[in-house]
């Protein structure tokens, strides 16, 4: 059992999903039997070679094999499906993590944070981090510059000053991209003026802004007529 459990820990690293997946109903034929390692294993190995649904329904079978998922089990199902983009499905598996009494941890909530942010649902992501502070796990920068990423796309430019707002008086402290990203929230909304500040803000804390976060800037100016300040910026 440890030998098969062994291989189909391998295969997680080799993207070789089809080999977890044929080692694992062997064990059953063999008399043996799969246990969480080796089940969890499996699930990782489905999640990186983009078969969300294969790492999903290995994790929906282990209760009738009569095992209990853990945390890390859930977790591998939920980072399955945000690789894929499948930010429904990763929700879902957060919500039956949290009824099956298990504690989400910081890598939890990031999983199902950066599925949200590749489809731009930023209130959902901003209800995640709401829950993650009731929680009391601390966010950290990856799942706050996602949720500012997701407004910006989406134009909500004040959602994603709230969060870089929160991120100035509590940790994580904001970076380049934080703040790169708000300006660009802002840009795409038209608000020159807070594009601007929060530019000025970036240069102060002797971040690097790069060039697409003064472009953004440069933008803002542009959309909303004000030349003469786009030029300062060049």
């Amino acid at each position: 059992s440890v030998t098969y459990g062994a291989a189909v820990d391998s295969c997680k690293c080799s993207c070789h999903w089809e080999l977890a997946l044929t080692v694992l109903a062997e064990m059953p034929v063999l008399a043996l039997q799969a246990d969480l390692f080796s089940t969890n294993a499996a699930i990782s190995s489905c999640g990186k070679c983009d078969h969300w649904e294969d790492a999903v329904g290995i994790l929906a079978s282990l209760q009738s094999r009569h095992m209990q998922p853990s945390v890390s089990s859930y977790n591998a199902g939920i980072d399955a499906c945000e690789k894929a983009g499948r930010w429904l499905h990763a929700l879902e598996l957060l919500t039956s993590m949290c009824a099956a009494h298990l504690y989400p941890t910081v890598v939890s909530f990031g999983s199902a944070i950066s599925a949200l942010e590749k489809n731009d649902r930023w209130e959902q992501i901003l209800e995640l981090l709401e829950e993650m502070r009731h929680r009391s796990i601390g966010a950290d920068a990856i799942s706050c510059n996602a949720a500012i990423s997701a407004c910006m796309h989406d134009s909500a430019w004040q959602a994603a000053l709230s969060v870089l707002f929160g991120m100035r008086s509590h940790n994580p402290k904001p970076d380049v991209i934080s703040f790169s990203a708000a300006i660009s929230a802002c840009s795409n909304a038209k608000q020159w003026v807070r594009a601007l500040h929060i530019l000025s803000e970036s240069q102060h804390r002797a971040l690097e802004i790069d060039a697409i976060a003064c472009n953004a800037g440069i933008s803002a100016c542009e959309k909303s007529g004000r030349w003469e300040h786009a030029l300062q910026l060049l």
